[in-house]
């Protein structure tokens, strides 16, 4: 790095992922830890870009702040969804829609329509938490 200042303002590493990697060995923190997940460049823009769209985030505006050159990139490779926010969504549109029903039956796209799970209303027409709203995975 012979082209770099000796006290730079802002430095900017042309190998972030590699930096990052240095970083956390240096912490002790481990970079994959089974069952959990792992600690790299990618996942922290993925819970960047996860945070974006959650904190209300418009399509473009996610895309933009991801530096991303199509939206496609933004949603399907780096956005994630929690299961407490389809959740959410689904007691939101239940409550616009005035549902008097007891129960809401949620087939998750990744159970293949092989389980069902029931979950029963509570009183506040929200999903009861021994329900789960949906299924496995």
């Amino acid at each position: 790095m012979g082209d770099r200042p000796e006290n730079p303002l802002l430095f900017v590493s042309t190998h972030p992922s590699r930096e990052l990697d240095i970083d956390l060995k240096k912490a002790g923190i481990p970079k994959h830890i089974p069952g959990e997940g792992k600690v790299d460049f990618h996942s922290l823009r993925s819970s960047f870009i996860t945070g974006v769209i959650e904190a209300g985030a418009d399509i473009k505006e996610a895309q933009e702040l991801a530096r991303h050159s199509n939206p496609n990139l933004t949603l399907n490779i780096y956005a994630k969804v929690k299961k407490e926010s389809l959740a959410a969504v689904v007691n939101r549109m239940a409550k616009t829609l005035s549902i008097e029903s007891e129960r809401v039956i949620y087939v998750s796209s990744g159970d293949s329509g092989k389980s069902v799970s029931e979950a029963r209303l509570g009183p506040d027409n929200d999903l009861d938490e021994d329900g789960g709203g949906g299924g496995s995975g």
